[in-house]
C-alpha cells in the first residue's frame, strides 16, 4: 500500500517526503524513523529543529486514515513530534 506521512513540523520546515510503498499497515502509537526518508540537507534541518524545540527525532503516529485512490489503498499517517524525555535530576 502507498503510505503518506503528514506532519505540521515537517511542513513548516519545508521538508517533503515522497509517498512510499509499505507492506504492513503501521499502527497508531508506532514510532516512525523518518530520518531514513530524508536527504542529508533535510536531516540537518530536522535535527536542528529537534534540538531547538526539544523534540524527539522519532515521531509517533497520532492518527491514521486511508482511502482508495486510483485502484490502490493510500494510508495517511499523521505524526506527532513528542518532547524529548526529561533526564531525572538526582541530588
Amino acid at each position: 500500500m502507498k503510505v503518506i506521512l503528514i506532519s505540521t513540523a515537517l511542513n513548516d520546515l519545508k521538508i517533503f517526503i515522497d509517498p512510499f510503498e509499505f507492506d504492513e499497515s503501521p499502527k497508531v502509537g508506532d514510532n516512525v524513523g523518518i530520518m531514513d526518508f530524508l536527504s542529508d540537507k533535510d536531516k540537518e534541518t530536522f535535527r536542528n529543529y529537534c534540538d531547538n524545540e526539544n523534540k524527539s527525532e522519532h515521531p509517533i503516529i497520532e492518527t491514521r486514515s486511508w482511502q482508495f485512490e486510483n485502484n490502490e489503498t493510500v494510508l495517511y499517517l499523521y505524526l506527532n513530534h513528542l518532547d524529548k524525555p526529561v533526564k531525572p535530576f538526582f541530588f
